[in-house]
Formats: structure tokens, sequence, C-alpha cells
């Protein structure tokens, strides 16, 4: 698997680039391994190598408390997404 990222950077982002750069990583990988996955949260716990609820609270960070196929999709920029996180 590659993943790769653009993030735009302005001179005044000095003190917050790191955490930038780790949100959109974490979002890329969350909506990566989730597609691969069939969006079951079980099997892309393990493959992450963390807790299913870790992976609740990520995803639920990043794109929301109702988080579904659709915010991932719309989050991620992913054209083409199946099945539905429950």
């Amino acid at each position: 698997m590659t993943i790769s990222i653009t993030i735009e950077l302005e001179e005044k982002d000095t003190g917050s680039i790191y955490n930038k750069v780790i949100n959109q990583v974490e979002i890329n990988l969350l909506t990566d391994i989730m597609r691969l996955s069939n969006y079951n949260q079980s099997k892309a716990a393990t493959i992450l190598g963390i807790s299913r609820g870790n992976l609740r609270t990520k995803l639920s960070r990043h794109f929301g408390t109702k988080y579904n196929a659709q915010s991932l999709t719309y989050l991620s920029g992913i054209t083409e997404v199946g099945g539905c996180v429950r």
C-alpha cells in the first residue's frame, strides 16, 4: 500500500506543522484501511494493530460521530466506496 499526501503550508503555520501532517496522514491511513477491510472495524483494527475502541475514537475524531462510508469518501477524496461503517 502506498499513501501519499500533499499539505499546503504557510509561513504562519510554523508551530502547527507536526499536527497538520499527523492529522492528514491519519485521515488517509484510516480511509485506506477502512476501504481495504470493506468497512469492517474489527478487521481494520487488526490490520492497524489497535483496539476496535481506539479505531472508533479515531474515526469519530476525524469523521464525526455519524461516520459512514460517505463521510470517509467526502473527507478523503475517494471516489468509489462500497459498504458502510457500523
